[in-house]
């Protein structure tokens, strides 16, 4: 079982990151790529759950409703181990 969490934007995701100031410039430009690269294999994810600002409670709230569906399923998931 995969969730994929995701910001509910991408101008809120630079502004969350632009916030913490933790990269400069160039690598800043660089995580938003690479989150943008990430963002195009949602499709290969069971689930996306968004991560919005001010609504944590939301996103955990989504994925305790994932849990319980998964829970509830009449044929689980077979999931491998790494």
């Amino acid at each position: 079982l995969f969730i994929f969490m995701l910001p509910a934007s991408m101008e809120e995701l630079r502004g969350r990151l632009r916030d913490r100031m933790t990269e400069s410039g160039p690598d800043l430009e660089m995580r938003l790529q690479t989150a943008v690269d990430e963002m195009a294999q949602v499709r290969e994810f069971n689930y996306r759950v968004v991560n919005a600002t001010g609504r944590l409670e939301r996103a955990v709230a989504d994925i305790d409703a994932i849990i319980a569906a998964e829970k509830c399923r009449i044929d689980p998931r077979m999931v491998q181990l790494l």
